[in-house]
């Protein structure tokens, strides 16, 4: 046997080694979100009138404003490296467009056990300001090695399109785990 042979082998075993830890270290973490709000607007009469807004409504504004017509094709997902919201595909876990975000003004209280409570107000792309505040508990769960075994968020969100006149109150939680491997 050559005696370089095994020596390749040992680096290409290491280098692949090195790989599989450092993509565990850089893992997409995004969950399919339940979002299930109460849609408060006023009639053509002048009455408060309630009704549903769901992760259904927000798959089916993103998916007709990009042209897409397989809505099960998406899912709403919560991206929580990111600390937004966004329509993914779930062929790749790719995105096809952002929601809300809660990453600009926050406070975060964290725990030792991996759980965190969240304050944070909600913004989206179409407005200078805040639009509302959303509060919730999120719990990552790791292994020795770092790779996260569980993730979960859950909590309530309350927000205002004044555009519409409309105003949100609802609560949200995460779901399975979409992996993106739409990049290379």
């Amino acid at each position: 046997m050559h005696p370089r042979k095994p020596h390749k082998t040992i680096i290409v075993l290491v280098a692949f080694l090195a790989l599989q830890i450092l993509s565990a270290f850089a893992q997409n973490h995004q969950y399919v979100l339940n979002w299930s709000a109460t849609v408060y607007t006023t009639s053509p009469d002048g009455r408060v009138v309630a009704s549903r807004f769901t992760s259904k409504d927000v798959i089916r504004i993103i998916a007709e404003n990009n042209g897409i017509t397989d809505l099960r094709s998406l899912a709403f997902v919560y991206r929580a490296d990111k600390r937004d919201t966004a329509v993914v595909r779930l062929s790749d876990g790719g995105m096809v467009s952002d929601w809300q975000q809660i990453q600009y003004s926050y406070t975060d209280v964290a725990g030792s056990n991996g759980s965190t409570v969240k304050q944070a107000f909600l913004n989206d792309e179409y407005h200078d300001q805040a639009i509302g505040s959303l509060f919730g508990i999120e719990n990552w769960r790791h292994n020795a090695g770092g790779v996260t075994t569980s993730y979960s968020f859950r909590g309530n969100f309350n927000y205002a399109m004044p555009e519409t006149g409309a105003v949100y109150s609802g609560t949200f939680s995460t779901g399975r785990r979409v992996i993106d491997t739409s990049e290379p």
